[in-house]
């Protein structure tokens, strides 16, 4: 996934009928290898809240970009750098 389909992915969340509910998407560095972060946006804040399920903590960010940059960070394996 390359960082405009996720940044499309996340702008998506802030209409609706994604606004309405709560969506949570999950990614893993790889196919076959488990989540490493999941992002779901809270209605009321209207942040995204990023969990770091490798590292245990949340993020919460109001900028997309932010989120995006974010998120590619960790999912991003050595190779792909």
């Amino acid at each position: 996934m390359n960082q405009n389909q996720l940044k499309k992915m996340l702008k998506e969340l802030t209409v609706e009928p994604y606004s309405s509910c709560k969506m949570t998407y999950t990614f893993a560095k790889d196919e076959d290898q488990k989540p490493v972060v999941s992002v779901f946006l809270d209605r009321e804040t209207k942040a995204f809240h990023i969990q770091d399920i490798e590292q245990g903590m949340t993020e919460c960010m109001k900028d997309v970009e932010n989120a995006v940059s974010y998120i590619i960070k960790r999912v991003s394996t050595e190779e792909s750098i």
